[in-house]
């Protein structure tokens, strides 16, 4: 799967934002490459990367600072670092 990266002490992902989406959720595959997340907030002042960490702090149960945008702050696409998770622990949960 080319939207994750295994680290050595966690996980880079390559994910495809969706602003003032309905409810934040996974939304499957964009384009093969990265991982559609639906945000509840609207891509304004930096609203939604909150509400991005917020989520996937909450759906994997750790603690926000363990996640980290690298790249793509003012853009969809960006990708994401998450301390001390596997790439098994993050196909599991979020079953493609």
């Amino acid at each position: 799967m080319d939207f994750i990266n295994q680290k050595e002490t966690g996980v880079e992902i390559k994910v495809r934002i969706h602003p003032n989406a309905k409810k934040d959720g996974f939304g499957g595959l964009w384009n093969d490459t990265h991982l559609k997340i639906n945000i509840n907030a609207p891509a304004v002042d930096g609203k939604a990367n909150s509400c991005l960490i917020q989520f996937l702090a909450k759906y994997f149960h750790i603690r926000k600072s363990a996640i980290e945008i690298i790249s793509g702050e003012t853009s969809r696409e960006k990708r994401i670092f998450i301390q001390d998770l596997t790439t098994q622990d993050i196909l599991e949960k979020i079953s493609l």
